[in-house]
């Protein structure tokens, strides 16, 4: 039984944002290659690529998942960056979650995603575990101010010595129990801690079968 459990509205670059000379240089989706080349090699040969700022007209790609109120922020977001950058256009692709991470996970592994990416949390072990597929943002920081989240966030961003993302929202789940099926197990008291949690999956398993949590999320169960 798995302690993991995904989040959700993490955000992916495979360039730094305004990095414009690096993301024409790499053809827009320098970080989403396929290479096994470790991320410290690959954000040294981009930083070097970069060089500077470019004032030339750039096209940058971007993708998230979502419903009607994300798709608008977004691309109100889209509209104020390019208000403050001219010379750069994002063209975004968007859609409901339905589908959308086997569409993704064939883009990552051929190299052809989105020049900036939402993924899940749990997308940087499925997909870059060693750090593969996303840029080291800490090689950006002459374009991407980190100082500007907590530091447990970016911890949790943290993959395989590689700064591979940057929350753009951190999110907190609430949850209902149905005592019926607790005390069909045998348990009388709502959980109260993790180990309390833990502990009602072995029972779960153990009274009621392999078929039956105390709380399923997505893939994640306990």
């Amino acid at each position: 039984m798995s302690k993991a459990i995904s989040r959700r509205d993490f955000i992916k670059v495979t360039g730094a944002v305004g990095a414009a000379g690096l993301l024409a240089a790499c053809g827009g989706n320098s970080g989403a290659a396929s290479s096994t080349a470790p991320a410290s090699s690959a954000a040294a040969a981009s930083v070097e690529a970069v060089g500077g700022l470019s004032s030339d007209p750039v096209t940058l790609t971007m993708s998230w998942w979502g419903g009607e109120s994300r798709h608008n922020a977004y691309q109100d977001a889209i509209k104020a960056f390019s208000a403050e950058h001219s010379n750069i256009t994002v063209n975004p692709t968007f859609a409901a979650w339905s589908g959308w991470e086997d569409t993704m996970s064939t883009k990552f592994a051929g190299g052809v995603a989105e020049d900036v990416c939402q993924i899940n949390w749990n997308w940087l072990y499925n997909y870059s575990k060693n750090g593969q597929t996303f840029v080291d943002l800490n090689s950006t920081t002459d374009y991407l101010d980190l100082s500007q989240w907590d530091e447990a966030q970016l911890t949790a961003c943290n993959v395989a010595n590689a700064q591979q993302c940057v929350p753009v929202s951190m999110t907190g789940r609430i949850f209902y129990w149905n005592m019926t099926t607790f005390n069909k197990a045998g348990i009388t008291e709502v959980p109260k801690s993790l180990d309390d949690l833990m502990a009602a999956g072995k029972t779960f398993q153990e009274k009621l079968g392999d078929d039956y949590y105390p709380l399923h999320l997505a893939l994640t169960t306990v």
